[in-house]
């Protein structure tokens, strides 16, 4: 299995760094959803503070931050779709990815001799697609 590196903002990441950022993403979604700000307060700051490496900062501008709160509620009900099969809750989930040539770009590096560029609107975008890989099924590196 060959190493994969994930660059944000000049920050890099492993793969198993990129899932623990998902899941703390999932948990910041699930307070979010059930309402809980002083959590959600909490979890933000240890969010950027975990993630925040020697790049740039992962979170900085506070429209971004509504924009990765909201993102991180609709992921939590897509993990929880995924993860529960309660058919009384959900039928059909509908989820769509939006892309758009400005944003943050995030490398991929393949033992650093390949490299796959992707440029996603926010850090939320990406770390849906990353459950999407994750999760559901996706592309082998």
């Amino acid at each position: 299995m060959e190493k994969l590196i994930i660059e944000i903002k000049d920050n890099k990441y492993t793969k198993d760094e990129i899932d623990n950022m998902l899941n703390d993403y999932i948990s910041i979604g699930e307070n979010v959803f059930k309402k809980r700000t002083k959590v959600v307060e909490t979890l933000i700051k240890q969010f950027i503070k975990s993630y925040s490496k020697s790049g740039t900062e992962i979170l900085s501008k506070k429209r971004n931050l509504k924009q990765f709160l909201n993102s991180a509620k609709i992921m939590y009900k897509f993990a929880e779709f995924y993860i529960c099969n309660n058919k009384e809750s959900y039928s059909k989930y509908v989820y769509i990815l939006n892309r758009n040539l400005k944003g943050t770009k995030v490398f991929l590096r393949i033992k650093d001799e390949k490299e796959i560029v992707i440029i996603y609107n926010s850090i939320s975008n990406f770390l849906e697609n990353w459950f999407i890989y994750r999760r559901v099924g996706g592309f082998y590196f």
